[in-house]
């Protein structure tokens, strides 16, 4: 947290990005919002559930949105599986071209002992299902996808 909030204080890129996404995260219950706020930007978590990872410790993903850019954030959906961890999150930013509704933020973490080809299909799906039900958003997708070759 104290690079994330130097980061913030000096460095223009940084704090003006509309949003940053973290994998690997490593949050947990234990480990409170207050603990992690950074000035100017609402924080969205989905820590790893240990049992359905099928882990003990590690992964999670994270959203730093920034309050300039949009205040307006629903949470989709968190999955969390041995292959695949996914947060889909949806903003309404203040302005946006007109073409487009939402955007919605699509953070993943496939672990490096995966079962790609699952997990890839899996996360197809998911998104296949988030264009069907939001047809005039965008959507974004980041994360870590190790030895996924997309």
């Amino acid at each position: 947290m104290d690079e994330l909030l130097l980061l913030s204080r000096t460095n223009k890129d940084f704090s003006n990005s509309a949003a940053l996404c973290f994998t690997e995260s490593w949050l947990n219950d234990a480990i409170p919002d207050n603990a992690l706020n950074l000035p100017g930007f609402q924080l969205f978590r989905a820590d790893r559930v240990a049992e359905s990872a099928g882990k003990s410790c590690g992964g999670g993903t994270c959203f730093y949105i920034n309050e300039r850019w949009c205040t307006d954030v629903t949470v989709l959906k968190k999955m969390c599986c041995p292959d695949l961890e996914a947060f889909f999150i949806t903003c309404n930013p203040f302005y946006s071209p007109r073409e487009f509704s939402s955007f919605i933020l699509v953070s993943v973490y496939i672990p490096p002992q995966a079962h790609v080809s699952s997990a890839l299909q899996h996360l197809a799906d998911q998104i296949t299902h988030t264009e069907q039900q939001h047809p005039d958003s965008v959507i974004i997708i980041l994360g870590d996808f190790n030895k996924a070759n997309l």
